[in-house]
């Protein structure tokens, strides 16, 4: 028999199994001593770091995701259940410590060019499935594999011989002798994992497990943050802690009756923490802390928020969208180069879509629990991301992370807001304090936040700004421009976690080296954020020419109000732009939404057969019917697909009511199906909260929400609608994906379009709320007294109404002298080129004086300063688009004014053998998105090309404008990718 391995928890051994799924599972070894701790006091062996088992035969599973309602704890007793044989009513669970062995293997930081996975212990970004499925699957075949080995070894007969039923092993032929798997732990977990082949699990489409949390919250057994004791946390006496802080975020206060407060009922202790940030206030009870609360009195020094308003963050973005004022401007080049270089052609539309500051409002207020126990500092946390929890810890305590213990407590309420780690650290610096005043055995302390401190103090969904313009051919959309203004939430997590958490995990250099090349610098100094473009840089639509760009403040203009992960982050406003905007240029142009929709979705197949069975299941139409109207939207994200219909009404005061939803999902293989549609009824709920009633705002710094009432009201039981969740089920190679957020994005938008279908009216901004509905009456009603009055104010068309007008358009410019002049030749010259100047073209006298007002223009107008290393070739203008290519001098067979109809000029230049010098560089017909980029460079950046329509003295101009030739190329290009070609001219 293997010796027992003897091994720290934080050491690997990978033992890889390659499945028929294509999935490479690595289990840690065993150490081989025994464990109680899950259940009772009957012995325990530890197989794997997911699986125990008692000498009763009953399984210990550790829960390595936190449980926020969402039913992961559910999902990983199944997977035991079904992998092991035992029933689930005989498995223990509990929530795993930090431990480098818990990593959520499915969170990847993405920025730039660099893509790298990031070693976090982590419940959030929809992954918690996708990761179970991948490590625990890996763990439950490890334990089983084990399992079935010392019952080999026992009766001297090959494991394949083996199966395990009802928690016991048991041949499956011949004497089908037994054992329970209580039995065997010993000889089991001594087993080297190495040699063991892993049997892939037969699972199939999971069934609905009844949830394993379910009873015990109904008899109040889990215990949440809220409800620790000091018997749960081995102490003699817990106080209660709470705070006092300004209103304005970022002010500090100074206290000037600290020594009265002394004298009150149930006191204990008070000081000032984080330089006067907040003011601690530590009692026997809760109510007699909020008490004492009541009687301080504080003068306030302004902070860096002192004259920021949510309302001023709304109009800066807005004036960046517009240019008006200086934004950091990122462009995101997805294949068609920066939104600048896109031009639209006739049927374009333009609109902007406003997102506000968003609260969490979880149904359990911030709080966490401390006390120094044995030796080490414990804190009980409802907490996201418990390593995040112990590195905040230490910091503020200035110890090491192995003398800060966390348990996990069941979370009521997550969406994000529990990532953020502040009342930890607010905890921690309350304990440290105790234990400098009073000794390190008088510490034990738990800090509870009120529900108005928790929408004060919020790290608030940031707010979201789109601009939009679009244009539409036959075949869909031709052209997609997005620009988007908001915040990055990664660099606030930054700020408050990569710089105390990460340096301490990351002993790698090679890793380390990596992440700074994405590093905190990059977040600050450009503000892009992943977070803040994903659901559009990442659309499974086809939009044509598609580009974006990211806004963002300046580094020192940026406001310093808190902000964080919100429940689908970046898909909450991206959704509820592009799924708006579709609807919309879909009824300018008369055409229909859902075709748009299917024509952009063709190169996504289970995107496309979500959008089908909503359809079907809601039997959307968007005509109004009995008073109310369907609105329709969909979105893929996390892996998943999503499609919505939203039917709603106006109420006798104009308030949007929601009568009903249709959902269906597709979230991979299927897992614990009713889970599923639970998650996504709680989504569609929690979204439409937001949609009809969630705004914080901001003035002079303050929130001026305090509670559900007025901020973050959740609808009440008579508000909420039928829901109706449908499931397209895959095959099990298909691994499951995110369904915990997949219920947010398209709540908004779907019931902004149901309201457009309703009424003919937009509303752009959200909350839906009546006053908003009413306001875009009136706007309605301004725009169709404009457009009868002022037609030509009212459409909005392009110059060309097709590629064949914008290219004879683009032959005029090119005969022009202007581009002649370049593009020139010289009688009986066949091989050379021959620039000429003026607007009689003559030829270009070689020995020319740069400053020859007559000629026009410097030497540098068209060539650059120095030689280049090739010989004989002029100065030329290097193109950063495609290495070793330049645009000057044109190659000697480009001389336009031989050129007699505009055919001659679309075969030269959609001729890779004749449009550049180096063969191929320029694309085709059948490269046209480098013939696209290379083009479209040179009209939009080449200095030549500005100095063509404003060449100054008497030189003649090219007819129209710039800004007219780039429309003209990029709808000439359109029309070649639609199938045309210069025949067709």
């Amino acid at each position: 028999m293997p010796k027992t391995l003897q091994q720290s928890r934080r050491d690997f051994v990978l033992s890889a199994s390659l499945l028929s799924s294509s999935l490479l599972v690595g289990c840690r070894s065993l150490r081989g001593s025994s464990s109680d701790e899950s259940s009772g006091q009957v012995p325990q062996k530890e197989l794997n770091a997911w699986v125990k088992v008692g000498e009763d035969g009953r399984l210990a599973v550790i829960v390595d995701k936190v449980e926020m309602g969402q039913g992961v704890s559910t999902l990983f007793v199944g997977m035991a259940s079904d992998g092991l044989g035992v029933a689930p009513q005989n498995i223990d669970f509990s929530f795993a410590p930090p431990d480098e062995i818990y990593i959520n293997r499915k969170i990847k930081a993405k920025t730039l060019n660099v893509s790298l996975s990031i070693p976090v212990q982590f419940t959030g970004y929809s992954t918690s499935t996708a990761d179970a499925w991948d490590t625990m699957q890996g763990a439950v075949m490890g334990a089983r594999a084990k399992l079935l080995a010392a019952a080999a070894q026992r009766w001297n007969v090959p494991a394949k011989d083996l199966t395990i039923t009802d928690g016991r092993a048991q041949e499956k032929q011949g004497q089908k002798r037994s054992v329970g798997i209580g039995e065997l732990i010993n000889e089991a977990a001594a087993i080297d994992l190495k040699g063991l082949t892993l049997e892939p699990l037969a699972v199939g489409a999971m069934r609905t497990m009844k949830r394993v949390d379910l009873l015990p919250k109904i008899t109040g057994k889990p215990l949440f943050g809220i409800d620790v004791t000091a018997a749960a946390m081995g102490v003699p006496k817990l106080r209660c802690a709470v705070l006092v802080r300004p209103e304005e975020i970022g002010a500090t206060l100074q206290v000037s009756n600290l020594q009265e407060l002394s004298a009150m009922p149930g006191f204990y202790a008070a000081f000032p923490i984080f330089k006067g940030q907040a003011l601690a206030i530590v009692a026997d009870r809760y109510w007699l802390a909020r008490s004492i609360a009541k009687a301080v009195r504080f003068a306030v020094k302004p902070g860096p928020n002192h004259n920021v308003s949510s309302e001023g963050v709304i109009e800066d973005y807005r004036a960046m969208l517009q240019g008006k004022k200086w934004a950091l401007r990122t462009p995101l080049d997805i294949g068609w180069g920066a939104p600048e270089t896109i031009a639209l052609s006739a049927q374009k539309h333009e609109a902007e879509y406003i997102l506000p500051f968003l609260p969490h409002s979880t149904m359990e207020p911030m709080n966490a629990s401390c006390a120094f126990v044995e030796g080490k500092w414990s804190f009980w946390v409802p907490t996201q991301f418990p390593e995040a929890a112990q590195a905040a810890a230490a910091k503020v305590l200035k110890t090491s992370e192995k003398d800060i213990k966390v348990v996990t407590t069941y979370l009521g309420g997550g969406f994000g807001r529990r990532l953020a780690v502040d009342y930890v650290s607010l905890v921690a610096a309350i304990a440290g304090e105790l234990g400098r005043l009073k000794g390190l055995n008088q510490t034990a302390v738990k800090l509870i936040w009120t529900r108005e401190e928790d929408f004060q103090y919020d790290f608030f969904r940031p707010v979201a700004c789109h601009k939009i313009a679009a244009s539409l051919g036959d075949r869909g959309f031709s052209a997609w421009k997005q620009d988007i203004a908001t915040q990055s939430i990664n660099a606030v997590a930054a700020t408050n976690i990569v710089s105390s958490w990460l340096p301490d995990k990351l002993k790698n250099k090679q890793l380390l080296s990596a992440l700074s090349a994405i590093g905190k610098d990059t977040f600050n100094i450009t503000n892009l954020d992943p977070l803040s473009v994903e659901g559009a840089a990442d659309t499974d639509y086809k939009l044509g020419r598609f580009a974006l760009n990211a806004l963002a403040y300046a580094p020192n203009q940026i406001p310093q109000i808190p902000i964080g992960y919100w429940r689908s982050v970046g898909h909450s406003h991206t959704c509820f732009a592009i799924e708006s905007f579709i609807d919309e240029i879909a009824r300018k142009y008369e055409r229909s939404e859902v075709e748009l929709r299917r024509q952009a979705l063709k190169d996504s197949p289970r995107g496309l057969a979500v959008l089908e069975r909503c359809l079907s299941l809601s039997q959307y139409t968007k005509v109004p019917r009995a008073g109310s109207a369907m609105g329709l939207a969909r979105h893929g994200g996390w892996g998943s697909y999503v499609a919505m219909v939203v039917q709603m009404s106006l109420s006798e005061k104009g308030e949007p009511l929601v009568s009903q939803v249709w959902a269906v999902v597709d979230v991979g293989f299927v897992l614990q199906p009713d889970t599923i549609k639970q998650q996504i009824e709680g989504g569609i709920i929690f979204a439409l909260s937001a949609a009809l009633k969630q705004e914080i705002h901001i003035q002079g710094g303050i929130v001026q929400e305090r509670n559900f009432y007025d901020a973050g009201d959740i609808l009440r039981m008579h508000e909420s609608p039928k829901i109706q969740v449908d499931i397209i089920a895959q095959a099990r190679e298909v691994s499951p994906s995110g369904v915990g957020e997949l219920g947010v994005p398209c709540v908004a938008p779907a019931l902004a379009n149901a309201l457009q279908n309703l009424t003919g009216k937009r509303v752009r901004r959200l909350p839906l709320t009546a006053e908003r509905i009413r306001a875009a009456s009136l706007a309605f009603l301004f725009a169709c007294l404009t457009s009868f009055f002022a037609p030509e104010l009212w459409a909005q068309t392009g110059s060309f109404k097709g590629g064949t007008e914008a290219f004879q358009y683009i032959f005029q410019v090119a005969s022009s002298p202007r581009c002649v002049n370049c593009h020139g030749e010289e009688a009986g010259v066949s091989k050379t080129h021959a620039p000429t100047v003026g607007n009689q073209r003559r030829p270009h006298p070689m020995a020319i004086d740069a400053n020859f007002p007559s000629l026009g223009g410097t030497c540098t107008t068209c060539h650059q300063k120095n030689n280049l290393d090739t010989a004989y070739s002029p100065p030329g203008a290097f193109n950063p688009e495609v290495s070793d290519f330049l645009w000057h001098m044109p190659p000697v067979f480009m001389k336009l004014s031989a050129l007699k109809t505009p055919r001659q000029l679309c075969e030269l230049w959609t001729d890779p053998q004749r449009n550049a010098l180096i063969p191929g560089k320029r694309g085709s017909l059948k490269d046209l998105v480098t013939f696209r980029r290379e083009f479209m460079h040179h009209v939009q950046t080449d200095p030549l090309i500005a100095w063509t329509f404003q060449p100054g003295g008497s030189r003649t101009p090219a007819p129209g404008s710039k800004v007219q030739l780039v429309e003209a190329f990029d709808v000439w290009i359109a029309w070649l990718e639609e199938g045309h070609t210069c025949s067709d001219l």
